[in-house]
């Protein structure tokens, strides 16, 4: 049994390094179902390749944080339910392969599906790596949304989302046990220790290791990591949540540049990094969703930037700046010392004054489909600690109003009323689109409600900025199809996506 499981993986490994029969210098990535599928027929259906034992470990972790979570926030929770993983209606759909010279390592990715083969908010990405292709299965690299914390209208920055991280290795008894993360600090046990913390710091301020992290090769030791790791939207590397080495040093112990790079490389930092809600590469779906839950790309702008970087990979070479993809400096960049803003555009810390200092690239007066948001804001290395006073929002043009983070929209968004009837067409440089009434859609929800129908009873159609192929849209904002179809997409918060929302789904699982 063992020897046909080996030639097994091995006969997997060869399809996957070749991408279908694609050269990796050509292709690195293959998403189309038909592939999917036909891999998984010839061997590379999850419980196939990672056996049974797998999917308790994984749950187990999953429930212990939630409870870990739930246990210390006073406000509303939309949980995940680890149950779904073992609970025969839901399993694991393989949705990408992915080739990385960078790593010498092959990839498959996969997205856990419910029983009518729609997505949910987790993924699991199984590492082999290429030059032992007959070690087989390395490791399993997960990101589930565990929680979503309902806003509760106070001082708190509540209206958030966990991302569990997690690493698992198999022993050689086949037990799947928990791994430390790479790159991902410790940040309890290193602000608690502090002859570790400054072991940490020498190690990193040698010139071998300042050398490394320059070209992202770097590898924090064993010791400094943690085994488990929650990534928090939205604002990106601005939540100290997300900045673990921000939260580890302070200022002029290690440079700005240098931090920026160290907290980049982290899971949290990467995963917050011009990703879709936390992830970077989230497939295309075998049954075609509905417009409201459509993405119009699967993979984030991070994800399709960096692989031109890998296609032409020279060791030593410095990879793209997740936060400057292309030196985006548009609307919404992040802003600040070393960091300026382009044309027409200032760097405002009225419109999100973090404590690193850092502000948000805007015109001075806001604009249809704009920034809007003037706040006052401390992050803390624990999220459900930060701190948001909101202030009157900036005036939006043309009698729109200011659609504000704290009510789902990050950095807040300048939105016009489309007009009576209006659900998706076109208004001049935005598309309309049925934005949710917080209050009765989220009761309509709770109550028993299917999705498109509370968003059909509850919502107000509003002008939304285009996305197009070569239009991406602001950070925090995801390109889903248009009702009306067409090449132009809609920019709209990712949570409006039930494929994107635990809460949308557990409201759906209470029926």
């Amino acid at each position: 049994m063992k020897t046909k499981r080996r030639a097994c993986i091995l006969a997997l490994f060869c399809v996957v390094a070749g991408l279908a029969g694609v050269a990796p210098a050509v292709e690195l990535v293959r998403d189309d179902p038909a592939t999917m599928a036909r891999l998984e027929r010839e061997g590379a259906e999850f419980l196939q390749q990672v056996g049974p034992r797998a999917i308790p470990a994984i749950a187990s972790r999953i429930a212990l944080e939630r409870a870990r979570l739930e246990a210390r926030v006073a406000v509303k929770v939309a949980a995940f339910d680890a149950g779904w993983l073992e609970d025969g209606a839901h399993h694991f759909a393989l949705i990408a392969a992915v080739e990385r010279p960078d790593r010498d390592e092959s990839r498959l990715i996969y997205r856990l599906v419910d029983a009518r083969e729609a997505f949910l908010p987790m993924t699991v990405n199984l590492v082999l790596t290429r030059n032992r292709p007959q070690a087989g299965v390395r490791r399993l690299e997960v990101n589930v949304q565990l929680a979503r914390l309902l806003d509760d209208g106070k001082d708190r920055f509540l209206d958030q989302t966990h991302y569990l991280l997690l690493s698992f290795v198999r022993t050689t008894a086949g037990a799947w046990v928990a791994e430390r993360l790479e790159n991902e600090p410790d940040v309890a046990r290193l602000v608690k220790d502090q002859r570790l913390r400054q072991k940490l710091l020498t190690w990193l301020s040698s010139p071998a290791q300042q050398a490394a992290i320059e070209t992202g090769t770097h590898r924090v030791p064993h010791e400094f990591l943690a085994d488990a790791a929650v990534s928090v939207t939205p604002l990106g590397l601005r939540r100290l949540a997300n900045a673990p080495f921000r939260a580890v040093f302070s200022r002029g112990e290690l440079p700005a540049a240098t931090m920026r790079k160290l907290d980049a490389a982290t899971c949290v930092g990467c995963h917050q990094s011009r990703s879709i809600a936390g992830f970077h590469l989230l497939g295309v779906p075998r049954v075609r969703p509905p417009a409201f839950d459509a993405l119009r790309d699967g993979r984030s702008p991070f994800f399709s930037a960096i692989q031109a970087w890998r296609r032409e990979y020279v060791p030593g070479r410095e990879p793209p700046d997740p936060e400057r993809l292309d030196g985006y400096d548009g609307e919404g960049a992040s802003c600040g010392p070393g960091w300026s803003c382009g044309p027409g555009l200032a760097c405002r810390s009225d419109l999100l004054d973090g404590a690193d200092g850092a502000g948000s690239c805007a015109p001075e007066a806001a604009r249809d489909g704009g920034v809007c948001d003037r706040v006052a804001y401390r992050t803390e290395s624990d999220p459900v600690l930060d701190v948001w006073r909101q202030r009157p929002p900036a005036s939006c043009p043309n009698g729109g109003v200011c659609a504000t983070t704290r009510n789902g929209f990050p950095q807040g968004l300048c939105a016009t009323p489309c007009g009576e009837g209006r659900t998706a067409s076109a208004s001049g440089a935005a598309l309309c689109l049925p934005v949710p009434t917080l209050g009765g859609f989220s009761v309509c929800l709770e109550g028993g409600g299917a999705f498109a129908g509370c968003l059909a009873d509850h919502s107000i159609p509003m002008t939304m900025p285009r996305c197009t192929q070569n239009r991406d849209c602001r950070p925090d904002f995801v390109c889903v199809e248009s009702a009306t179809g067409g090449e132009d997409g809609i920019c709209a918060p990712p949570y409006f996506l039930p494929q994107l929302s635990v809460e949308h789904r557990q409201a759906a699982a209470s029926r």
